[in-house]
């Protein structure tokens, strides 16, 4: 009954309370607004970010390179690659990832064709993790 009671009457208390109701004003430090600025400038124009691909052939030669991305993109044509020169280096890198372990997947999925590829972090186009 005591418990019924109490109910009621937080009921009846919740029913007659009433939110105040205002308007808040916030102003901005000027210093503060300037590097909001400065911040959003520098993202505007930052295109890279760190993430995972996976290089599937790493040689001195550029014509090798170029041979195992027509073959790379024969067997995987729904997976992004292209080869870059990291002196003396030419590597050709797959697929673009924000987790190592998503390029490791890929890493499994083309292993039989291509042994020698392994994941590493590198910085990469914006574009790329872009859907459209």
């Amino acid at each position: 009954m005591k418990r019924n009671v109490f109910f009621l009457y937080l009921l009846f208390a919740a029913f007659f309370l009433k939110a105040q109701v205002g308007v808040l004003n916030i102003e901005e430090d000027a210093a503060v607004a300037k590097l909001m600025e400065i911040y959003v400038n520098n993202n505007n124009t930052n295109t890279k970010i760190k993430g995972w691909t996976v290089v599937v052939t790493s040689t001195t030669e550029r014509k090798v390179v170029e041979d195992q991305k027509q073959l790379f993109l024969n067997q995987f044509p729904e997976i992004f690659a292209d080869w870059s020169h990291d002196k003396p280096y030419y590597k050709l890198k797959a697929g673009a990832f924000k987790k190592k372990s998503d390029a490791l997947k890929l890493i499994s999925q083309i292993k039989s064709s291509f042994p020698a590829s392994y994941p590493a972090q590198d910085l990469l186009d914006i574009s790329l993790f872009i859907e459209n």
